[in-house]
């Protein structure tokens, strides 16, 4: 397993990224509650923290369109945090912000990739 914290730091928050191959229990550790049947990614947040995510993809699972739709909820979930709804004539915000989010999570993966192939 893989996790590592993304900080996001213009909108004060962070996103621990976990890469698992049991994405259920990654889920439950994460401490979502729900059924988690058929998921292989996820973005989870916490209302008692609000400006902490999980994200969790399944090791088999992870795509570039994968990690751009978690993004995207995580993107959506951030602004709604910090009071920012989707605008779209000026979207430069949102553009920054899961660019940000897409590169955070290939660099935690590439890292995970590299420290695999050293073991």
């Amino acid at each position: 397993m893989i996790r590592k914290t993304l900080t996001i730091p213009i909108y004060d928050c962070t996103a621990d990224v976990v890469i698992t191959d049991n994405f259920e229990e990654a889920a439950i550790e994460a401490g979502y509650d729900g059924v988690v049947d058929g998921h292989d990614a996820g973005v989870f947040r916490y209302p008692d923290r609000p400006s902490s995510y999980t994200v969790i993809f399944h090791e088999k699972s992870i795509s570039a369109g994968n990690i751009a739709h978690e993004a995207l909820h995580l993107m959506h979930d951030i602004m709604e945090y910090v009071g920012m709804g989707p605008e779209l004539n000026d979207d430069e915000s949102q553009a920054y912000l899961i660019g940000f989010i897409v590169d955070g999570i290939h660099q935690i993966i590439d890292a995970g990739e590299a420290k695999k192939k050293k073991a």
